[in-house]
């Protein structure tokens, strides 16, 4: 299965593509690099075990790739707290819209898309995480 990873070249976007490469899949990227995030994108790049498109997961031009996908593993966001506050727009143009982006192209194409959590994740694992409320 071809499989896209937007925020692929990410922390856990290494780990998921790794692994499903390793399973048999065949894995691409659509990843800002932003350097707030990936001190060295190039490095991070040639990291990721398949392509990497530098895109905007809410910008429509970026979501082109897509017509070669099965399916997307939805893991782009903004992070950072503080940063919310200050700059919503921003937060809500890539986290909202973005993923609405995602869904929307997916739907056009007849795909699948997963979505994550990071925070959900860990509680799975960490019984002593109380869940939010």
């Amino acid at each position: 299965m071809k499989i896209l990873l937007t925020g692929g070249a990410g922390f856990i976007g290494q780990y998921l593509a790794r692994k499903l490469v390793s399973d048999g899949h065949t894995v691409s990227a659509l990843d800002s690099l932003s350097p707030q995030v990936h001190q060295d994108p190039e490095a991070s790049a040639l990291r990721f075990p398949g392509p990497v498109v530098r895109g905007d997961v809410a910008d429509p031009d970026s979501w082109h790739l897509i017509d070669s996908a099965d399916a997307v593993v939805h893991l782009a966001a903004e992070t950072g707290t503080g940063q919310s506050m200050y700059q919503q727009e921003r937060y809500h143009r890539v986290n909202v819209e973005g993923t609405r982006l995602a869904a929307e192209s997916l739907r056009s194409v007849g795909g699948s898309i997963g979505f994550a959590e990071f925070a959900r994740c860990l509680r799975k694992r960490a019984s002593h995480v109380p869940a939010a409320r």
